[in-house]
């Protein structure tokens, strides 16, 4: 009777572990999908065609401070 208990116990555990694994690698998708999109929303060209768009002009270059 212990033995199959166990069986049926390693079977439900497998089953959950394998339910988990999916559910992981949608986060991952998704986090890949996120990332993608938020680096196109900050991309240098898009931002530098948005700024001619709405007629902005380049900052002087006193004006600039580069964060390392």
């Amino acid at each position: 009777m212990l033995y199959i208990w166990q069986q049926t116990q390693a079977v439900r555990l497998g089953y959950k572990v394998e339910a988990l694994q999916r559910e992981c690698d949608r986060w991952a998708q998704s986090n890949r999908a996120l990332r993608l999109r938020a680096n196109k929303l900050i991309s240098l060209d898009r931002l530098d065609k948005i700024a001619q768009e709405r007629k902005l002009a380049p900052a002087e270059q006193q004006n600039v401070i580069y964060v390392e």
